[in-house]
């Protein structure tokens, strides 16, 4: 597996394609800067061995709604307000999405 090294020019790069979550890999070396940069624009760096909830059990979605969409504006939304992301941020995201969903 080839390591990536990612660097706040990355993470700019990213969002600009519309990602919202980085998967790690187990090699990824992700600069100071870098996870600075990520955590003040809502970009979430999943480590190699965290499993997503979205990814691993995906609940009902309303049609012409995407539940992994709302949450990801959800999330940039509350950083930009608050300027950090709170613990358990996901977490809450997650239940409130399918509380609406159910």
């Amino acid at each position: 597996m080839a390591r990536r090294v990612l660097t706040a020019e990355t993470i700019d790069d990213l969002l600009a394609q519309g990602q919202t979550e980085v998967p790690l890999g187990p090699t990824d070396i992700v600069t100071a800067l870098a996870r600075e940069h990520a955590r003040d624009r809502g970009v979430r760096l999943v480590p190699a061995d965290e499993v997503t909830p979205a990814a691993s059990s995906p609940g009902p979605e309303t049609p012409g709604s995407d539940a992994t969409d709302d949450a990801a504006l959800v999330r940039r939304a509350v950083i930009g307000v608050l300027g950090r992301e709170p613990d358990g941020l996901d977490a809450v995201i997650a239940r409130v999405i399918r509380q609406e969903q159910g």
